[in-house]
């Protein structure tokens, strides 16, 4: 949709200011996400309005310069699970059966015994993030669902030494 298209050209504009050397801390007021994104630590989130497939969730975040989102901690587990509603995150494993990776390419280990993602019938390769009271965090689906997306930008607030 053209809200998030210019979301997106926010989200560059202020990507550019990094680029050009001047590096914002995490304290830094300044740095603030474009409207319509969320804020979290150094990262800022968009929730999008309708829904596509996985791949074409994908394909939109990077039409923003962003990609699907990561979940790389428990305070952004928690983040996510205060977030309404379903939406597909950057979590899938279409390119080896059993092997659970993230859009940037690391891979997480899933127990046996696990309840999710289950690749139920071996044919649930994408991940998303959904939120129910009685059971919030991942699930996965057929990748060919249409779903909500969130798309994460790059963390760009770096600590200072």
């Amino acid at each position: 949709s053209h809200t998030s298209h210019s979301s997106g050209l926010g989200f560059f504009r202020v990507a550019n200011f990094h680029a050009s050397g001047m590096t914002l801390t995490m304290s830094d007021s300044r740095y603030i996400c474009p409207l319509g994104w969320r804020r979290f630590k150094c990262s800022c989130y968009y929730i999008s309005t309708e829904k596509k497939t996985w791949n074409d969730s994908r394909q939109a975040c990077m039409q923003s310069g962003t990609d699907l989102a990561i979940i790389s901690s428990r305070e952004e587990q928690d983040f996510m699970n205060s977030i309404p509603g379903d939406f597909w995150i950057g979590l899938s494993d279409r390119e080896r059966e059993g092997t659970w990776k993230w859009v940037d390419g690391t891979t997480i280990p899933v127990d046996e015994g696990v309840k999710q993602p289950d690749d139920y019938n071996g044919n649930e390769d994408c991940v998303h993030q959904r939120t129910r009271n009685f059971d919030p965090g991942w699930n996965d689906l057929p990748c060919s669902y249409t779903l909500n997306w969130m798309c994460e930008s790059v963390p760009w607030c770096y600590p200072t030494y």
